[in-house]
């Protein structure tokens, strides 16, 4: 009875692995679900092998120390399958989760054991537990988990054709040396005060943003800009970004470029918001992300070919007063990161085009859509283009500086 419900709940630990996504739970994020999902599935697992090994003559003690190991490499077992998953990927701190979550199952076990219950008893009860169980995650794989678009077989003889782009703005000057053809959306901070910070781009309907909380996003004094001072706000756009979306859809390429100046170079989480085209924190809920994580940048873009290209640009962040000038662009075969002016680092190999990205999202700076992903600091200047910048034209704006109008001199 405890061996056929080991081997069951083992079924479901791989079930669980090779699923696309994870089940989503409301107001959790993603880690957290990840993180208790495989401490608490684990004790169950703790629990059946120890019964099962004190069963056949194992001391306590033993029983435990085999429940531990063998949760661990159950969790190695599933970690490893993850890889040929394509939106999955192996995590060494995941395993550590399994064997801690089997030896608080198996302690748990041990306790009642010590109390003298029944060892009949628990295995009827853990059985008939985990038999219910089984059939909750099999539910909630087929319910909860968010579907993802099949990936195309991406490679040199179907990479995505680029496509001729429809006129985006071509006119408007901003410097005589920053670059204005191109702009899908274009944001200076230069209005000062007020709840609105408006999109100049001159392309179509003006894509205009909002303050949600003056408190936490205040205007920085005689200069453009805004500073972030507290978690828990944005600045976002009512709706959807749907002029970004058929833009970059259109042209199957973009370049990304912000001035920004962080509050901290200290790691302290997952990766906050810069500039997002998304709805959440999840794979599928993300189109294009410029963030910050620690004094690294995090640059990520989904395609058709990858459901989450992840880029960590080390040491980008080294001091909190120095304006940093980012770009980051994807020409439907490469992504490349810029800092002040030069490349950072080689190429990341990416292809695709964006066919399955989500018109719907709104975009939002300084923080995620779900407000847990907050940026703190300061940001001068956003712009995105419908096209990659030569690393020219990227030299010639980051000479142009984070200002648009002259800071006024010391009274």
């Amino acid at each position: 009875m405890t061996l056929g419900a080991t081997f069951v709940w083992t079924g479901c630990l791989f079930y669980l692995a090779l699923a696309p996504l994870p089940p989503e739970v409301p107001t959790l994020e993603p880690s957290s679900v990840a993180s208790i999902g495989h401490f608490t599935t684990n004790m169950v697992l703790g629990v059946l092998i120890y019964l099962l090994a004190s069963g056949i003559g194992f001391s306590r003690i033993r029983a435990l120390a085999v429940a531990a190991a063998a949760s661990v490499l159950v969790g190695l077992a599933t970690e490893t399958a993850q890889l040929i998953v394509p939106s999955r990927s192996a995590q060494v701190f995941d395993v550590v989760l399994d064997g801690a979550g089997a030896i608080a199952g198996a302690a748990a076990a041990l306790a009642l054991d010590r109390l003298r219950v029944s060892r009949t008893l628990m295995a009827l009860a853990s059985s008939g537990g985990t038999a219910v169980l089984s059939v909750l995650v099999v539910i909630a794989g087929v319910a909860w988990t968010p579907s993802l678009p099949r990936l195309e077989e991406c490679g040199e003889s179907s990479r995505p054709p680029q496509l001729e782009a429809e006129p985006s703005n071509t006119g408007t000057v901003f410097s005589m040396s920053r670059v204005t053809d191109g702009l899908v959306v274009f944001y200076d901070f230069g209005e000062g005060s007020g709840a609105t910070v408006h999109d100049v781009s001159g392309f179509g309907e003006p894509l205009d943003l909002f303050i949600l909380d003056d408190a936490r996003v205040q205007w920085l004094p005689d200069t453009n800009g805004v500073r972030f001072v507290g978690p828990g706000s944005a600045i976002e756009s009512r709706g959807a970004a749907g002029k970004i979306y058929d833009a970059l859809t259109r042209a199957n390429g973009f370049t990304l470029e912000a001035w920004v100046a962080p509050a901290t170079v200290e790691d302290v989480g997952p990766p906050s918001r810069i500039v997002t085209l998304s709805d959440g924190t999840w794979r599928h809920q993300m189109n294009l992300h410029l963030g910050q994580d620690g004094p690294a940048a995090s640059f990520r873009v989904r395609t058709t070919c990858d459901y989450y290209s992840d880029t960590r640009v080390p040491g980008v962040f080294d001091d909190t007063g120095t304006p940093r000038h980012l770009v980051v662009t994807y020409d439907g075969a490469a992504k490349r990161v810029y800092v002040d002016g030069a490349a950072r680092g080689p190429s990341t190999a990416l292809e695709g085009g964006f066919s399955t990205w989500d018109r719907d999202y709104p975009l939002v700076l300084g923080n995620e859509a779900t407000m847990t992903r907050s940026f703190l600091g300061r940001i001068f200047l956003v712009a995105l283009y419908d096209h990659v910048l030569t690393p020219q034209q990227i030299q010639s704006s980051f000479r142009a500086g984070p200002l648009v109008r002259p800071t006024p001199p010391d009274k």
